[in-house]
C-alpha cells in the first residue's frame, strides 16, 4: 500500500514538472549566449589571447588589423617569447611568410594564421 503512494506520489510530481524541464537546459544556456558573443566579439575585435592558443609550442601568427594602421603582429613561440613583426595591411600570405622564414627558431608548419581586427567598422 505505501509502495503504491509513493509510486503515485512520484507519478503526480513528473507529470507535474514536465512542461519544466526543458528550463534546466534552457536557462544556462541562455545564459551562456551572452558571454559567447562577448567572447567572439573581444576575439574579433583584439585578436586572440596567445595564452588560449600557444599551449605546448604551437606558433600563432595573429593579424589584428585595422583599415589605416599598422599592428603589431605578435608570434608565440611556445610561451616563452614573443617577438614582435610589423606587418601592413596589404602584405600577402607569401610576403609574411617570408617575414617568419627570418625566425630561425620557428617551424612554418606550425604557424596558424589567425584573422583579427576591426577591418569591418
Amino acid at each position: 500500500m505505501d509502495g503504491e503512494i509513493v509510486a503515485k506520489a512520484v507519478e503526480d510530481y513528473i507529470r507535474r514538472t514536465r512542461p519544466y524541464r526543458f528550463l534546466i537546459v534552457a536557462i544556462p544556456l541562455l545564459l551562456c549566449i551572452p558571454l559567447i558573443l562577448y567572447i567572439l566579439f573581444h576575439f574579433y575585435k583584439h585578436g586572440v589571447d596567445l595564452q588560449l592558443l600557444a599551449p605546448g609550442g604551437t606558433v600563432v601568427l595573429i593579424m589584428g588589423f585595422t583599415s589605416r594602421e599598422l599592428k603589431l603582429i605578435n608570434v608565440c613561440v611556445g610561451q616563452a617569447a614573443f617577438l614582435p613583426l610589423q606587418m601592413s595591411l596589404a602584405a600577402s600570405k607569401e610576403e609574411k611568410l617570408a617575414v617568419l622564414r627570418g625566425i630561425s627558431c620557428i617551424n612554418l608548419q606550425e604557424v596558424l594564421f589567425v584573422n583579427g581586427g576591426d577591418e569591418a567598422r
